[in-house]
């Protein structure tokens, strides 16, 4: 008897670790938080700079489409997104992916995988990659 309930524990204490992990990927998939821009690519000039993280952060607020940019870069020679400001933002889906606009000022493809997002605003054409791990 004993060892069918200490089967019975093992069975549901491994359920449950299954779910919760399960609940932590979805959560690191997805827009809402806080970004740290770590890297940034391409441009007419091949770009290829290095950010410490918490020195450039976006943070998304989904419930009311916003972006919230704190940028403490002093370097003016290089390029790294938005000014610190508030932003407003739309993402699309198409056929090709997720695409996010933010006021008309930065527009390119959206890739989130785990707590690595990036933004392709066009590298193919003279733009850049930007390149964000989540916190």
């Amino acid at each position: 008897m004993k060892t069918q309930l200490l089967i019975a524990l093992l069975f549901f204490s491994s359920l449950y670790s299954c779910c919760n992990s399960d609940d932590d990927n979805a959560n690191t998939n997805t827009l809402e938080g806080t970004w740290n821009l770590i890297k940034v690519t391409g441009g007419f000039a091949g770009v290829d700079d290095e950010f410490e993280p918490g020195l450039i952060v976006w943070d998304f607020n989904t419930s009311s489409t916003t972006l919230s940019v704190t940028n403490n870069n002093t370097e003016n020679t290089i390029y790294d997104g938005l000014a610190t400001g508030t932003y407003n933002y739309n993402l699309s889906t198409t056929e090709d992916g997720q695409y996010i606009t933010i006021e008309n000022m930065l527009n390119g493809q959206l890739t989130i995988s785990g707590n690595q997002m990036t933004l392709d605003d066009n590298v193919a054409a003279d733009g850049f990659h930007l390149t964000f791990n989540k916190d």
